[in-house]
């Protein structure tokens, strides 16, 4: 009895410290990555004199001006562009795939350097910028996020570690993302997994939409970041974060048209040029290109 009962207390043991080794080769991995991706080299030279923007005064103003721009030794992608994007608006640029509208995104949010024209935020070009007030103020959401192997809490804190959990939950409210939580049985402290895979490709979307916007940036770029969400639930959450976003400026990159119809703005592009822009009112009235991508987006 005493050599079963000692091997029952050295069992215990055992378990933790193999749980914690797995635990430690994990985070070993993790890091791995994230270290890879801190070592690849910046496609925006650093310059002296860098520009730090004031948070709290930023108006998340952008401007595109005469932009052209192609991957080093590849083709034009883009060519000409022009787009004014006030402060607290909600613009959509919309076209079929391969029109370019994903390499602007990437333009403005600092991942690359234009071959001619120029970004502005706040009339600053965005070159001008420190690296710092790029990632303070730009917050980007996109089409397959990448969630960390711990728990739904742990992953929306990694964006806001001093966020209170009254606004975890007013967030994951904007985001319709509250009422799945509190349905499973741990609610926020239930782990996603690697790679968040016990979760669909809606609730992951979700998910990075939230820790996004616990950043509280000035503009968000989502760049097709509601594209595993059905119909219904998609403009459910449009609605949502219009009416509940203020004085943030939103770039809405979508190829499904659905939900971009209350945009401020709707750009249109077409390979790799700016063809409209207005309204969903105004483009549906010149019965032009717009019009063609609705009623093919409807089939």
């Amino acid at each position: 009895m005493a050599l079963i009962a000692l091997q029952e207390q050295l069992t215990f043991p055992l378990q933790e410290l193999l749980r914690t080794s797995i635990e430690v080769r994990k985070t070993r991995v993790l890091f791995s990555r994230i270290f890879e991706y801190l070592d690849m080299p910046s496609q925006i030279k650093k310059i002296s004199g860098a520009i730090v923007l004031n948070k709290k005064t930023v108006r998340g103003q952008v401007k595109l001006e005469n932009v052209s721009f192609s991957y080093e030794g590849g083709s034009l992608l883009l060519s000409d562009i022009t787009i004014d994007i006030p402060g607290g608006s909600h613009v959509a640029i919309v076209g079929a795939t391969g029109s370019g509208k994903t390499t602007v995104g990437y333009l403005i949010a600092g991942l690359y350097e234009v071959d001619k024209g120029a970004i502005y935020v706040d009339s600053v070009d965005i070159r001008k910028l420190s690296s710092h007030s790029r990632t303070d103020i730009l917050g980007v959401v996109s089409q397959d996020p990448y969630l960390l192997n711990g728990t739904i809490k742990e992953n929306l804190l990694f964006a806001n570690p001093q966020a209170t959990d009254q606004e975890l939950v007013t967030t994951a409210k904007i985001t319709k993302l509250h009422d799945f939580i509190v349905s499973l049985p741990l609610q926020y402290d239930t782990p996603i997994g690697e790679h968040g895979y016990r979760f669909s490709g809606g609730e992951k979307q979700r998910l990075s939409l939230t820790r996004t916007l616990l950043r509280k940036p000035s503009i968000i770029i989502m760049d097709e970041a509601t594209s595993a969400l059905d119909t219904i639930t998609e403009r459910n959450l449009s609605i949502a974060l219009n009416e509940s976003i203020n004085n943030v400026t939103t770039i809405t990159i979508a190829h499904r048209l659905s939900t971009v119809r209350h945009a401020d703005q709707i750009v249109v592009m077409n390979r790799g040029r700016v063809v409209e822009k207005g309204t969903h009112e105004e483009l549906l009235e010149k019965n032009a290109y717009y019009a063609k991508l609705l009623e093919s987006d409807k089939s």
